[in-house]
């Protein structure tokens, strides 16, 4: 055997000792996460089965210990400790989580991570600070829908998917430009947001006495393109107005079920079931954990995320749950008691 074979082969040892450990040690940190979340989860066992039967998959919410980031109005990189997590999006490639700085001293943004992986890929810089409590994915027009401030109602924006694959607001603290505006009337704001097929359907949050569900007609991309061009004014038509319980959070569409998160302060969230044309009526209550916001039905699960691990709660919260969870739909829907007239089916 000659010198070079001899290093080559050692060479191919240590690289293979090195990947071993490296597969080792993720393979125990995914245990790890299991583990904790197992534990967190015991309170809530409705829960807990529903995301065992979901293969217990999870993405770790990025930025909450600290997201770094380029500061618009000064150039400055800075840390910010108070990044606190709101809305939830899925396309076929990416997961989308928006998040508010909780003192208010930088821009809004959002995490893009890969959906396979649930590795962050990059960071988008939002003009302003808004709230951005809603997210959906509008997988016919690749629209990235967000609700954003307004001034007497409610409002969203749209980013394109090809701006944000291009967006380098990470790099340069410049904020990705929103491809469009609009207000969405009959609502005083907008607190979430969610898809119907070619309808946006957003809501408010109340504290006390009952919110609002309002649908929206969306105009088709060409239309849109139209519109902007012309430097005309997007209008979304109201199709239908429903009225829901307080402290709604975020709502999905499964089958003729309407799912929204309820949740305000440390206490127990709760997971509502009612029909998809009579929100107020609730079908069935599940137990969460505080701190619940949006909900997105991914085919069959329901991705659930919770904004307890952002610094601002963390203390205050009992589990702390710094992951975005899916959960089974079907474990969820005949837990306890199902309404025996409905029957849990997809579209």
């Amino acid at each position: 055997m000659t010198q070079r074979v001899a290093i080559m082969i050692l060479v191919l040892l240590v690289i293979g000792l090195l990947v071993y450990y490296v597969l080792k040690f993720k393979h125990w940190k995914q245990q790890r996460i299991h583990q904790d979340i197992e534990k967190k989860l015991k309170r809530y066992p409705i829960v807990q089965e529903a995301w065992e039967k979901a293969e217990a998959k999870q993405y770790n919410i990025p930025g909450l210990t600290e997201t770094r980031m380029v500061v618009p109005e000064t150039g400055e990189n800075e840390v910010c400790q108070w990044m606190t997590p709101q809305g939830l999006a899925f396309s076929q490639d990416f997961v989308f989580i928006s998040a508010y700085c909780y003192d208010h001293q930088h821009h809004s943004i959002i995490h893009v991570l890969d959906r396979e992986t649930g590795q962050p890929i990059k960071l988008l810089i939002l003009p302003k600070r808004p709230h951005v409590g809603g997210l959906v994915y509008d997988t016919k027009r690749e629209l990235l829908w967000l609700t954003i401030t307004g001034s007497a109602t409610g409002r969203v924006a749209a980013l394109r998917l090809i701006d944000i694959l291009a967006d380098t607001s990470e790099e340069t603290g410049q904020p990705i430009a929103y491809w469009l505006t609009t207000d969405l009337s009959e609502i005083p704001q907008a607190s979430y947001l969610t898809q119907n097929n070619d309808q946006l359907v957003s809501g408010n949050f109340t504290l006390k006495g009952e919110g609002q569900l309002t649908f929206y007609l969306l105009p088709t991309i060409a239309e849109m393109k139209t519109a902007i061009r012309r430097k005309d004014k997007i209008q979304p038509t109201v199709t239908m107005s429903r009225k829901t319980s307080d402290k709604i959070q975020g709502v999905a569409f499964y089958g003729h079920y309407l799912l929204a998160s309820r949740s305000y302060g440390p206490y127990t969230s709760e997971l509502l079931v009612s029909e998809r044309d009579s929100p107020s009526r609730i079908l069935k209550r599940i137990k969460f954990p505080p701190y619940l916001e949006q909900i997105v039905v991914v085919e069959d699960r329901l991705a659930v995320l919770f904004e307890s691990g952002a610094a601002a709660y963390r203390e205050k919260a009992n589990p702390v749950l710094a992951n975005v969870l899916l959960l089974d739909l079907a474990t969820l829907l005949h837990a306890n008691k199902r309404p025996k007239k409905i029957a849990a089916t997809k579209k």
